[in-house]
């Protein structure tokens, strides 16, 4: 019928930045970095909701169509 568009399947993703800082012991930054980094990898540093410092979402249909991130 005149005006009535046909209904579609998208794909929104939504994608957060969160920013958490915490303390870590140690002789050096290298030697900070290396710990963070290895206990982030093993599960025993885990961010907590933190402070959100961004967020973007971006549609697509599943074909080439797509529209790029934004902020919003």
């Amino acid at each position: 019928m005149e005006g009535e568009r046909a209904l579609g399947k998208y794909f929104v993703t939504i994608e957060e930045t969160v920013s958490q800082t915490v303390e870590i012991v140690s002789d050096s930054a290298e030697q900070a970095k290396a710990t963070a980094i290895e206990e982030y990898c093993s599960g025993k540093l885990v961010l907590e909701p933190g402070d959100l410092i961004g967020k973007k979402i971006q549609v697509h249909n599943g074909s080439n169509e797509m529209v790029g991130w934004e902020e919003f």
